[in-house]
């Protein structure tokens, strides 16, 4: 059985000949916060809406929890993308019921009720939703998504538009889901905010997943560490085992030492005398939102 809740293999989706999801390899476990990072336009509804077959795909597979056989298995997940689609003439309550009686659920009082008081609106139960803030409307579209107690949760941009306190209240619903066993994949381009509940992120340009990564992992790349670029990467290993550095990762050529009190000058030097040619050697501080940037197209970002 496979370890992922979702996976997809080359998942495509062109308009035309506008390519807007673009062989697109995801990978999601149970019980993670999937943090789906990419500025606005890079194809993360596109994505979501095909996972949900809200949209159908040019290319490519998808696996929900392990099948491919998504009919039933899309009867496991929640779907949050856009707006929440509320009758502004009822109540918050009436909402959620509406949802149950479409989905069959009979005698649904005990199960709106503790929607209601997941999400924070037992005090408005009764208030029409066209009196709604923008949060509230967000938290109630929540309690809706969860009407069939979902094992994967689908959200698209759930804290776009919302203010301060907006944005805390729909963190800890998602958190207290999380600590229930829900997985949650959440599409966003508020980077500071995702950094606070996600465990693993997925970043997207383009319409291509430039790369995943877990939250060690982000914050292991946003560490300072001493740069240095070289042309000889065998050569360069044997150099910093004989001067005992053994705290460094590379990609590539380019090396990451994290021990801050390597001497500089005598690294660079050691490597010129063995052959190596240096490009450039210096001390890196990046910020989690600045790896981020850079990632999805540096200074395009918006």
């Amino acid at each position: 059985m496979s370890e992922y809740i979702l996976e997809t293999t080359s998942l495509t989706k062109k308009f035309g000949k506008k390519t807007a999801v673009d062989a697109v390899e995801m990978h999601v476990k149970a019980g993670e916060i999937y943090g789906f990072i990419g500025r606005n336009g890079a194809g993360k509804t596109t994505f979501l809406k095909m996972i949900a077959n809200l949209l159908h795909k040019s290319n490519g597979d998808i696996k929900l929890f392990g099948s491919t056989d998504l009919t039933p298995a899309r009867g496991r997940i929640g779907v949050l993308i856009e707006n929440p689609g509320l009758y502004p003439a009822m109540s918050a309550y009436d909402n959620i019921k509406m949802k149950c009686i479409l989905l069959g659920i009979k005698d649904s009082d005990k199960k709106i009720k503790e929607l209601l008081e997941l999400v924070g609106l037992e005090k408005v139960a009764k208030k029409n939703t066209k009196n709604f803030s923008l949060g509230m409307k967000q938290r109630l579209g929540l309690a809706i998504t969860l009407v069939n107690d979902p094992e994967l949760l689908l959200l698209d941009e759930p804290i776009n538009g919302l203010d301060p306190q907006g944005i805390i209240e729909i963190r800890e619903i998602l958190l207290k889901l999380q600590k229930r066993g829900m997985t949650i994949i959440i599409s966003s381009h508020i980077l500071e905010e995702l950094g606070k509940i996600a465990n693993r992120y997925g970043v997207i340009a383009s319409g291509q997943l430039i790369k995943e990564l877990t939250r060690d992992q982000l914050e292991e790349l946003s560490k300072n560490a001493i740069q240095i670029e070289v042309d000889d990467v065998a050569e360069s290993i044997r150099v910093l085992k004989k001067l005992n550095i053994d705290n460094y990762d590379h990609e590539d050529n380019i090396f990451r030492i994290y021990d801050l009190n390597v001497d500089r000058a005598k690294l660079n030097s050691t490597l010129v005398v063995n052959g190596v040619l240096v490009s450039s050697i210096f001390e890196q501080s990046e910020s989690v939102e600045d790896l981020f940037v850079d990632m999805m197209g540096g200074a395009n970002y918006v």
